[in-house]
């Protein structure tokens, strides 16, 4: 019966699985900007989503458009490096990337100018321009980056179904606690080891890795009954799997934050972010089971409706992605 029901969980998925819903891919736009002593810029601009489209879908690739004063030596969006040469300078112009709607994908931008002054922030879908700032209003790298950190997590629906399995494989809230927190030191550690550039892993085998965490979690769930335990050695697990999913989306803002003065306050304010959405979303699974109780749910309806179904859902789904994220290959 459990085969059954898991083949039908897949095929619906196959069928009805929107794109929005393919998995957790952290691949945004990167725009480095340095000033140079001969007043002009050297720009490294790297869109991996270019070359999905063909050559004549203009309308969707990022496209930069730099202030009028501008001009650069090159025309192509897509090359990874070349020189900017302006009038003046580009403190307090503004600059727009458009195409992030279009292609769903973030920018994130960093500015360093000749004296050493440094600015970093995040364009998001729907933000597609910037002012750049004054050297003296600088100082502020954190607040992109934390509000960056609660987006991600909120659209990272592979992090957000392990979350939801794993409060689910647990029974009690001080257990459910002890397992979130240590799935949020395993994956604090891995972002930080990836992005400090001391420990990383290749993010083709990361997502497959992900998905099977997922799959796994799932299993144990629909195969166990809730735990609920002081035994630390019980949390290993989801420290572990929290380790790997740390390396999901660590790969990109390494390359990102490649100045190693400029990473502490940038990290630190990311992961600060994705914790504050973690806390979000736990936040409203506890208010959203307290209501189902307080409708007339018991144990064992919600055990039938909500645990089970959630269970082979996700498993199916994260099967599914490691399926497809195994093309990669």
């Amino acid at each position: 019966m459990r085969i059954i029901y898991l083949i039908k969980s897949l095929l619906l998925i196959i069928v009805l699985l929107p794109g929005s819903l393919m998995g957790h891919g952290f691949d945004p736009a990167v725009l480095n900007i340095m000033e140079t002593p001969d007043k002009s810029y050297m720009i490294h601009w790297q869109s991996r989503n270019v070359a999905e489209f063909s050559e004549s879908s203009d309308l969707k690739k990022l496209h930069i458009i730099w202030p009028q004063d501008c001009a650069s030596d090159i025309q192509e969006d897509n090359s990874d490096y070349f020189l900017l040469s302006c009038i003046s300078s580009l403190e307090g112009k503004i600059i727009t990337i458009s195409g992030l709607s279009w292609n769903k994908t973030d920018a994130m931008i960093s500015v360093r100018y000749l004296d050493g002054t440094q600015f970093s922030t995040v364009l998001t879908q729907g933000e597609e321009s910037l002012t750049l700032p004054l050297k003296i209003a600088t100082n502020n790298q954190g607040k992109p980056f934390f509000f960056f950190g609660i987006s991600h997590i909120l659209q990272g629906y592979d992090h957000l179904l392990f979350i939801l399995l794993l409060v689910l494989m647990f029974s009690g809230l001080k257990s459910q606690i002890k397992a979130l927190t240590a799935f949020t030191l395993g994956h604090s550690m891995s972002l930080s080891l990836a992005t400090l550039g001391i420990f990383s892993l290749p993010p083709s085998s990361v997502e497959v890795l992900i998905a099977f965490t997922i799959f796994y979690t799932a299993y144990k769930t629909a195969k166990s009954s809730p735990i609920n335990s002081s035994s630390y050695k019980l949390y290993f697990l989801p420290a572990f799997f929290g380790f790997i999913h740390g390396f999901g989306f660590a790969a990109a803002l390494s390359e990102y934050l490649n100045l190693k003065d400029s990473i502490f306050v940038p990290l630190l304010s990311f992961n600060l972010g994705i914790e504050s959405g973690q806390i979000l979303v736990i936040s409203s699974l506890f208010i959203l089971t307290k209501v189902l109780f307080n409708a007339g749910f018991n144990n064992i309806i919600f055990n039938r409706l909500v645990r089970q179904s959630t269970t082979y859902f996700g498993g199916s789904l994260a099967v599914f992605w490691m399926i497809s994220r195994l093309n990669i290959y």
